[in-house]
């Protein structure tokens, strides 16, 4: 099985025969070229001209644009261009368009209904923004590496447990650890780095206060809510933020949403129908846990995987894996969601310690029973002091 990149042509081009490849000299396609070049393990290009060239293919500038053609020539183009495909692709090949709807409209049809999966990482962005994200991609290839390190033991610890689950489908029978760190995993929502594999949209843990007993299964199924979809967004921030995306989202009436830390009867009843509607959003995305039974603490090791994973894989900062154009968190009113393309709120700014991979990988080991667990921290002890003194300063300006 490959990966396969599309690259639509473009207007700029050389005046001189050239390859394909060397042909068309946008800035765009320089850096859709580099991006396959680098994460996908082979490409093509898409010419209104000539249909399907190689890299390779020699060819003469030419003036001519999808954008100028009526649909029924669009159609025979993308024809031509799927007829031309089939003969060197299989069926498990995976198709990555890195072009423009046009290009795409009746071509990604055609390629589904053969069954090769087809992604569009950059699907909806203006040219400006794929431009921009690009930058980021070029910029950051050492967070990318570290990126793809995580994203390949959160691949192994699916596999040691039968691939998760949905969270409307867990109970408490599930054999969950005490305690734990989770992650949240929605449909639809890839990587753009790797745009076949889901990326993860929350970590969480509990029992970070001292004394506090609470366990990983009943966190998970506060966020959950009731089997009848009840659910109380008072005692779970996933839940308050997820109502907010769906209230600004859909313009709904909901002026006591978040409002206080208990609600009366009649408010609890007036919010049953938005409480129902966060209770299916949530329960359809999937779980992944780790094993992590350390003791309630701020400084736990849980704390250091969840600090250090929000922090890797937040898009806050640096727009490298970031969410759909269509992903419910960018409705949040809330930057630290929207910007961070995660529902989380904290740590979404923070620098991540890259030892902290290390430590993930031991703990997916202890998760799927690959290694005994331990009975003391295995965490970097500078960490807890580094913490702590960042927790002093910040004091300064309470």
């Amino acid at each position: 099985m490959a990966k396969v990149g599309l690259i639509s042509c473009v207007s700029m081009k050389q005046n001189r025969e050239a390859n394909a490849s060397e042909l068309y000299i946008s800035p765009l396609f320089k850096k859709s070229k580099e991006y396959a070049t680098d994460r996908l393990d082979k490409f093509f290009i898409l010419s209104a001209k000539h249909g399907l060239l190689k890299p390779t293919d020699k060819i003469h500038p030419y003036d001519m644009t999808l954008n100028n053609m009526s649909k029924q020539e669009r159609i025979e183009w993308a024809e031509n261009v799927f007829k031309k495909l089939i003969k060197e692709v299989s069926k498990k090949d995976e198709i990555v368009f890195l072009a423009g709807e046009n290009y795409r409209e009746f071509l990604e049809k055609r390629i589904i209904e053969r069954g090769n999966k087809t992604a569009c990482p950059l699907y909806k962005m203006s040219i400006g923004e794929q431009l921009q994200w690009y930058s980021y991609y070029t910029e950051h290839k050492d967070r990318i590496e570290d990126l793809d390190k995580f994203y390949f033991l959160v691949r192994k610890l699916s596999d040691g447990l039968n691939g998760g689950m949905k969270l409307k489908d867990a109970t408490g029978n599930n054999g969950w650890p005490q305690k734990g760190v989770y992650f949240f995993f929605e449909n639809e929502e890839f990587r753009k780095t790797e745009p076949f594999e889901s990326r993860v949209v929350r970590v969480g843990t509990h029992a970070v206060s001292e004394g506090s007993s609470s366990s990983l299964w009943n966190r998970l199924r506060t966020h959950r809510g009731g089997m009848d979809l009840g659910g109380n967004h008072r005692g779970s921030i996933f839940r308050l933020h997820v109502g907010k995306s769906l209230i600004a989202k859909d313009n709904l009436d909901y002026p006591t949403w978040g409002v206080g830390q208990t609600a009366t009867k009649e408010v609890k009843e007036k919010e049953k129908p938005l409480e129902a509607n966060v209770s299916e959003v949530i329960g359809n995305m999937k779980i992944l846990w780790l094993q992590i039974s350390d003791s309630a603490s701020a400084d736990s090791d849980r704390s250091f995987i969840e600090k250090n994973s929000i922090a890797l894989l937040s898009c806050f900062i640096r727009k490298i894996d970031t969410a759909s154009k269509v992903w419910l968190g960018n409705y949040n009113p809330h930057k630290s969601i929207s910007e961070s393309s995660m529902w989380n709120v904290n740590y979404v700014e923070d620098d991540y310690d890259s030892r902290f991979l290390e430590i993930f990988e031991r703990f997916v080991n202890i998760t799927i029973g690959k290694e005994p667990p331990v009975n003391e921290s295995i965490v970097p002890l500078d960490w807890i002091i580094n913490r702590r003194k960042k927790k002093k300063q910040l004091d300064l300006f309470d």
